[in-house]
């Protein structure tokens, strides 16, 4: 016997707000603000339709005070379930400095190209820490 599967998302919560369209990192960083007091960091994937509005936020990763590890079926798995047309990852840095990792260029960069493949655009990957943030797409790592 092959066994069947059905895959869903379910709604955990649902928050009322005006629609809001992303205009730029500062949105991102204001909406995700709270990640700037974590102790430890984690990583969150913002879904958007095709006008840009936010439809929805997923935390995909948690990990230690200097660390976070990701799959990048993970970035992705609910943006297809969601029909994302974009996303936008966003992570802390519990340590205060908004400077990117290698690491973290190196899973944006990969992540840019599946989201191609996938036709789910990489928008952005936002480092928030403390009351500073910093777009990795500004910084030119994402075309």
């Amino acid at each position: 016997m092959l066994p069947n599967y059905k895959l869903q998302m379910v709604k955990e919560t649902e928050t009322e707000y005006e629609p809001v369209t992303l205009s730029g990192p500062e949105v991102v960083a204001e909406h995700m603000g709270h990640l700037a007091n974590d102790f430890t960091e984690s990583i969150h994937i913002m879904f958007v339709n095709a006008k840009n509005q936010i439809i929805g936020s997923q935390q995909i990763a948690q990990g230690g005070n200097t660390s976070c590890s990701v799959s990048h079926q993970e970035i992705f798995r609910g943006a297809l379930l969601t029909g994302a047309q974009g996303i936008i990852m966003v992570h802390n840095h519990p340590t205060g400095s908004t400077e990117a990792s290698a690491e973290d260029i190196a899973v944006t960069k990969k992540a840019q190209q599946i989201g191609n493949l996938l036709e789910i655009k990489l928008l952005d990957h936002v480092i928030i820490a403390g009351q500073n943030f910093v777009s990795l797409q500004r910084e030119g790592h994402i075309n």
